[in-house]
């Protein structure tokens, strides 16, 4: 009998929910993976800890206006996404699971199967924030338009400012595109008069940018220091369009998010082609789910994470959609040598 696995989905900085993982405090693992990256990035001033952000009550928000919270939100990001598959992974079964990240959540991506650490992954993040500062990156927003992307690049030589460019094909009806502020602001302005439906995401940094080479260049020189692990999961990437076969191609994802575009509709599409029929978002609100049912709308995609949910009710919404409980067997930490991966998709059971 052949298999194929669940992909798990872990998105980027926008999926950063403040009190998450509030009900889910006590978990085991959301103790270790808070505690794990609070205690890397101690000594930096963050206005504010990992923990105190996901745990607090929620709906009690705080305010995040300065540019130190920044690197807050991606620090949070990473434990959100990394603390929800590290609880659910165990729950899914003895099935194959492979990791797609959408943006920075191909850091998270690395973390979760065990390339690097959670505390390395969170000194890559610092690393990158400090490259920035260095290098003077100017401050940058994303744009999400409700269009294809067809339509996006029309409007963008339309509108012709400087630094724009198509940071996230995600659906046939949501572009995001990343740029400078300024030029960011009007683009909104120039498609809100054409009555384009337009979201500002969650971040004042610029990303998917040729203007960050040098930011990208300091963070792999960064990384050329840490150790990369055997995946224990493969790791599929958008870029690349297919599973990273090698320490370097996993390295080079780390600057992905800066870059390079994230075709994430391609990836869907190639990944559902190949077999794969279900989906697991490990984020509290549903960010990437509609943006899989767009290109497989037969497919399974579950987000068994809400923010106020307890544990018994996260393994409830798995059982729901036919999860089944664990093999204890996979909790080991076995390291598949990168030639043993699935390529393609499908495998023989043993």
């Amino acid at each position: 009998m052949s298999t194929t696995p669940t992909v798990a989905l872990l998105a980027g900085v926008g999926s950063c929910v403040a009190g998450s993982l509030h009900a889910v405090r006590n978990h085991p693992e959301a103790r270790r993976t808070l505690d794990e990256i609070d205690r890397s990035v101690q000594h930096i001033p963050l206005g504010g800890t990992v923990s105190d952000l996901l745990l607090r009550e929620p709906g009690s928000s705080p305010v995040l206006s300065e540019p130190r919270h920044e690197l807050l939100l991606h620090l949070s990001s990473l434990a959100q996404g990394l603390t929800i598959f590290r609880m659910v992974a165990p729950r899914c079964g003895s099935d194959p699971m492979l990791l797609l990240g959408h943006s920075l959540g191909e850091v998270t991506a690395l973390a979760a199967a065990g390339v690097v650490t959670a505390q390395d992954a969170a000194a890559l993040l610092v690393a990158c924030a400090r490259a920035r500062a260095a290098h003077g990156s100017p401050s940058g927003a994303l744009l999400a338009l409700r269009q294809p992307v067809d339509a996006t690049r029309r409007l963008l030589a339309a509108v012709d400012r400087p630094g724009l460019a198509i940071a996230c094909t995600n659906s046939p009806t949501q572009t995001v595109v990343s740029g400078p502020a300024s030029s960011v602001t009007g683009l909104l302005d120039h498609a809100r008069e054409r009555g384009v439906t337009c979201t500002l995401l969650k971040t004042g940094f610029l990303f998917h940018s040729q203007l960050l080479a040098p930011v990208a260049a300091t963070v792999l020189a960064t990384a050329e220091h840490i150790p990369f692990e055997p995946p224990t999961h493969p790791i599929f990437s958008p870029l690349f369009g297919r599973i990273c076969l090698g320490v370097e191609e996993l390295r080079q994802t780390l600057i992905h998010h800066l870059l390079h575009p994230v075709p994430f509709d391609a990836a869907i599409r190639s990944l559902h082609a190949a077999g794969a029929h279900r989906f697991l978002e490990c984020s509290p609100r549903p960010l990437l789910a509609p943006f899989v049912r767009a290109h497989a709308p037969e497919s399974t995609v579950v987000v068994p994470m809400r923010t106020g949910w307890d544990f018994p009710q996260v393994v409830a919404a798995l059982a729901t959609h036919g999860f089944p409980q664990a093999d204890p067997f996979r909790l080991a930490d076995v390291r598949p040598a990168p030639s043993d991966l699935p390529v393609p998709l499908t495998r023989e059971r043993p």
